[in-house]
């Protein structure tokens, strides 16, 4: 399961940048065949578009590859989701695969495309005034606790 972010133009769709990998993997792999492809809703009303293929890798027609994934996009962000194995396998998945879509949600951003972080709140100690209250403070020197 790969998960990545990278930068598009900001007109990019995910139904554009869907076509644009499968285009790409039918140049280089054999058998190429589109086997379902959705448009959905995730968290926070963001249209994105989960796509299934499956092609030959290497030539290899025993063990064909199937591909699940998902692209979603936002201010010249593309969010991808892709889970990539052989065609026997991906069905053990199936419901964990549904279940990662249906509740993935990517980083709110600015305007600029950045990620916005939560300010971190930050917690000012209290200076000891005495060596006393240092000692009394400190369970490391109380002999409380053990390095």
């Amino acid at each position: 399961l790969v998960f990545r972010v990278r930068s598009v133009p900001r007109s990019a769709t995910p139904e554009m940048v869907a076509l644009n990998e499968a285009d790409r993997i039918k140049k280089k792999e054999d058998h190429f065949k589109e086997l379902e492809r959705r448009t959905l809703q995730l968290v926070g009303s963001l249209d994105a578009v989960m796509i299934r293929y499956r092609y030959n890798r290497f030539g290899n027609i025993k063990h064909p590859m199937q591909v699940v994934a998902l692209y979603a996009t936002a201010k010249g962000r593309l969010f991808e989701v892709r889970y990539e194995s052989r065609e026997d396998q991906v069905s053990r998945y199936q419901e964990d695969l549904e279940a990662v879509f249906a509740s993935f949600k990517p980083a709110q951003l600015d305007d600029a495309g950045k990620p916005v972080l939560p300010e971190k709140k930050s917690v000012k100690k209290k200076k000891p005034k005495t060596d006393e209250e240092f000692v009394n403070e400190n369970k490391y020197l109380q002999g409380q606790k053990r390095f």
